[in-house]
């Protein structure tokens, strides 16, 4: 079957965010104390995410394999990677990589001055965003419970 990538419209955000929230409960969230667990779960509120996008601070995407959805980014502020998860079945399939890939063309279709993109990255992906050409600009550490590693793609 053919994977599909797309920017989401509202219809279809609660399915995006059902995932992001299984996802990482299933690994990252494993790092993550309560009060990060917590933290998660108040930024995958529903509205709070519509809302975000009605003011276009966030653009969403899925990755969908005929009408189910695989994988979920969002993009903030044009620059910053604010999540990234693939369902577990889909992983190490390239729908991470199309999604993150999708998100940077759009952004700079979008804006001429684009200039990075950045990532606070969960332990269990700074792999992946190393193999898709992110540096670490910090060392790990631990912000409101939620361990990460802070990432910029290489020549941006």
């Amino acid at each position: 079957m053919k994977k599909e990538i797309r920017q989401l419209v509202a219809a279809e955000l609660m399915d995006a965010l059902d995932l992001a929230w299984t996802v990482f409960s299933e690994s990252a969230g494993k790092d993550c104390t309560d009060e990060g667990r917590e933290e998660f779960w108040q930024s995958t509120e529903y509205e709070y995410v519509l809302h975000r996008m009605g003011d276009a601070d966030y653009r969403v995407w899925g990755a969908f394999y005929g009408d189910d959805i695989v994988g979920m980014c969002i993009l903030r502020n044009e620059c910053h990677i604010d999540m990234l998860f693939v369902e577990t079945d889909a992983q190490k399939k390239g729908v991470g990589s199309s999604l993150l890939k999708r998100a940077v063309m759009d952004a700079r279709r979008a804006d001429e001055t684009f200039s990075r993109v950045t990532v606070n990255a969960f332990p269990t992906a700074v792999g992946f965003f190393e193999k898709m050409g992110f540096v670490p600009t910090g060392e790990r550490r631990c912000e409101d419970g939620i361990t990460f590693t802070p990432m910029q793609a290489k020549g941006n």
